[in-house]
């Protein structure tokens, strides 16, 4: 059953992706035309155009590409970077003011609402560019991902395989990655991975649509919901649903794939002892 549901939301999702990352771009005119403001769906506009006349599906595809996209990278690369920084924080046995520094930045940061950080790194930087978003949320990522693996390595160093590897002269690195990230926090590291692309994607739509995110003509889903606010509230407007939809599947499409990722994985990676 699960493995069902898990086939089903992946070729949903993975529909969503192919038809957003479809080159529309070469096909539909992306130029402002205000004669057509209001015009539903159209063979030349198959999901209808935007408050200024502009092809909403391709808005949607060129917001996958400038956003979503570079939103994925900066958390994988962020999640990853966190990975290598802990295991060489572990491999050393000697603790440096610097690693110290950072330890406590990566227990600090998590509590801190990632939107205040947002906000503040606007106010710095004295205009709303996405950068200054990406910077955040790779923040963000970097620390909490410290943070959590060093907490299951507090944890498991203390089982039974953990201890008889040591007894026998195994080192560190080599359990924190044969033993860790190859083996028994494989489920828990990708389930981060996943939660973090979420929550990236959630607060850069919510601060983009406040107004800290790219601002026009820079394409984002967040832009898309603030710049056709008052059809969405007067609810004469598909514009929301059919974005909505579209974000949608940018926001389950890798949940999908860990879904179905876990279906398949072997019964030993899931055990701990």
């Amino acid at each position: 059953m699960k493995l069902c549901y898990s086939k089903i939301l992946f070729w949903i999702t993975g529909l969503g992706i192919s038809i957003l990352a479809f080159p529309w771009r070469y096909f539909i005119d992306h130029q402002v035309n205000l004669t057509i403001i209001g015009s539903g769906f159209s063979p030349l506009h198959p999901l209808g155009v935007d408050n200024l006349g502009r092809d909403l599906l391709l808005r949607m595809h060129l917001a996958f590409f400038s956003n979503i996209i570079p939103l994925w990278s900066c958390v994988i690369l962020a999640f990853f970077s966190g990975i290598v920084y802990t295991s060489i924080h572990i491999g050393f046995s000697r603790s440096f003011a610097f690693s110290k520094l950072i330890q406590l930045i990566s227990l600090a940061i998590p509590t801190v609402p990632i939107g205040i950080l947002i906000f503040l790194t606007a106010t710095i930087m004295e205009s709303h560019r996405f950068s200054g978003t990406l910077i955040c949320i790779f923040l963000f990522t970097f620390f909490r991902t410290i943070s959590f693996f060093m907490k299951i390595y507090e944890r498991d160093k203390k089982t039974l395989f953990w201890i008889n590897h040591e007894l026998l002269g195994g080192g560190k690195w080599d359990r924190f990655w044969r033993y860790g990230i190859y083996s028994a926090w494989q489920q828990e590291s990708l389930h981060l991975l996943i939660l973090q692309i979420q929550i990236g994607m959630s607060l850069d739509i919510s601060m983009s649509y406040l107004g800290f995110g790219a601002p026009e003509p820079f394409a984002s889903f967040g832009n898309l919901f603030a710049d056709n606010l008052k059809q969405i509230l007067s609810g004469s407007g598909h514009i929301f649903p059919v974005v909505f939809v579209g974000f949608l599947f940018c926001f389950f499409f890798p949940r999908a794939v860990f879904l179905l990722h876990r279906t398949r994985m072997p019964t030993k990676f899931l055990i701990y002892d």
